[in-house]
């Protein structure tokens, strides 16, 4: 279920770039606030059974699992 809700997930948010990272993916952005806002708000929106975490402050990334 977690990796339909991933896809569904990476196919909406549709900045950064991503790579597979432990159990989810590893998001790289240019602005780390307003993009971890946005998947927030995005995860909120669908429900999905997901979480923000590690976030990378020098590599500008966050996971998201």
């Amino acid at each position: 279920m977690k990796t339909i809700q991933l896809k569904a997930f990476v196919k909406a948010f549709d900045h950064g770039h991503y790579r597979k990272y432990k159990n989810g993916f590893e998001i790289r952005v240019s602005n780390l606030d307003v993009s971890r806002e946005k998947a927030q708000l995005l995860i909120d929106k669908h429900q999905w059974d997901l979480q923000i975490s590690e976030l990378d402050i020098r590599l500008r990334s966050f996971l998201v699992s």
